[in-house]
């Protein structure tokens, strides 16, 4: 029997699934690629939501980053002795004008939130007990999502008589805010509760290609267990080293960086569940996204030595060296997306004389933190599903660095 086609998706977007450090940018490349990409796709059509406290949230974090250019503007009047009349209100201003073009451009619809239809006696119970999305502890946390929630509710109740062929979507990566819309949601078929744009992405492709739901989801667990299993010699990450060919990747991308850093370290790799991108006969492909959590840093006046023999060393030279071999050594599991695995980079010009120069002394400069960032880097692959269901002819497709945001 042929697939039921889904013909409509409504998405809402959480503030930190569009966050872009950016002061100009409402939305993350990411999103705005794949908002793009589905213009030109006739299934399913999808309506993107935007809450007005999300806008307004991001409204203030751009006017945030903006506002750290009026010292350097103060600095370069006085330089100039002229001047440029950039202010805060123009500043204000033209980030406001900013975020209407793009909500516009982007065919965003906002959700204005109805406070009549708002159960604040119940809102309130929730701050007070700290019941989710309010965070446990001394100081209540989670008043902002509480409002995402009741916005994402109050459309589901708006499109009630949805049918089948239809879903609504919340992408947020707050865990409780993830929690509570799960139990306000109970026995609603047609809602997906999703952590991430990967997901929402891996969900489109399903929805969009001939293959069954449930077969994908089937399958898989089995796909992760052979792209990534912890001590497999036999898994894809290790036979296709993608430990070094993921970090060398990010190091030729040409990354915009902070101003004031000539450098970045990566502390930690998340590696996600794969996301399901098509089908082709037998051929399935996939895309397994790394995230690397970078410290940018500065270098400073004085340098120090070090022993080539000690970079090899991973706890060595203030955290900025790594054996090799446990580029990927295992600190844990990332909730309900992917494994994490921590390591620190070691610089370029580093890297080169390991072996050769074992246990030369070198100069090293000394390395300041200025700024923290997540680099994303995308891993395309595929593998043959065969009528007995078995795994078979694995292939690496293609390497692409994504982005890179800067807190």
């Amino acid at each position: 029997m042929a697939k039921k086609k889904v013909v409509e998706l409504h998405v809402v977007f959480d503030t930190n699934a569009l966050y872009t450090g950016a002061a100009h940018y409402l939305i993350n490349r990411d999103v705005h690629e794949l908002i793009d990409k589905q213009r030109e796709s006739a299934e399913p059509h999808i309506v993107w939501h935007l809450p007005e406290i999300v806008r307004d949230e991001r409204h203030f974090q751009m006017l945030q980053e903006a506002r750290k250019f009026l010292g350097p503007v103060e600095k370069l009047q006085r330089l100039l002795g002229h001047n440029l009349n950039i202010t805060e209100d123009i500043l204000q201003s033209r980030v406001k004008e900013s975020i209407t073009a793009q909500i516009t451009e982007h065919g965003l619809q906002l959700i204005p939130l109805n406070h009549a239809s708002v159960d604040w006696s119940r809102l309130v119970g929730d701050a007070a007990f700290r019941r989710p999305p309010f965070e446990d502890g001394e100081h209540e946390k989670g008043f902002r999502d509480a409002l995402v929630l009741e916005s994402f509710l109050q459309l589901q109740q708006s499109i009630a008589s949805i049918p089948s062929s239809c879903r609504l979507v919340l992408v947020s990566r707050d865990t409780l805010l993830g929690v509570a819309a799960l139990d306000r949601t109970k026995g609603a078929v047609n809602v997906h509760i999703l952590a991430s744009v990967e997901s929402l992405k891996g969900l489109i492709n399903t929805l969009s290609s001939e293959v069954d739901e449930q077969f994908i989801a089937d399958l898989q667990p089995r796909v992760e267990a052979l792209f990534l299993s912890l001590d497999n010699k036999k898994s894809l990450t290790y036979k296709w080293d993608l430990r070094q060919k993921v970090f060398a990747k990010l190091t030729d991308a040409h990354m915009p960086m902070p101003a004031e850093a000539d450098d970045f370290t990566v502390k930690k790799w998340t590696v996600n569940k794969p996301r399901f991108l098509k089908k082709e006969g037998q051929k399935v492909s996939w895309v397994s996204r790394f995230e690397g959590e970078l410290i940018a840093q500065k270098r400073l006046s004085h340098t120090g030595l070090a022993s080539v023999s000690s970079l090899i060393n991973p706890f060595s030279a203030g955290g900025r060296s790594v054996n090799l071999s446990d580029l990927l050594s295992a600190t844990g599991k990332a909730p309900s997306e992917g494994l994490a695995y921590g390591y620190s980079s070691i610089s370029p010009v580093s890297s080169g004389l390991i072996g050769p120069f074992e246990g030369t002394a070198i100069t090293l400069p000394q390395m300041q933190d200025v700024k923290m960032g997540t680099a994303t880097v995308d891993v395309t692959w595929a593998v043959s599903v065969n009528t007995d269901g078995r795994l078979t002819a694995p292939h690496l497709d293609d390497i692409v660095f994504v982005d890179v945001v800067w807190d």
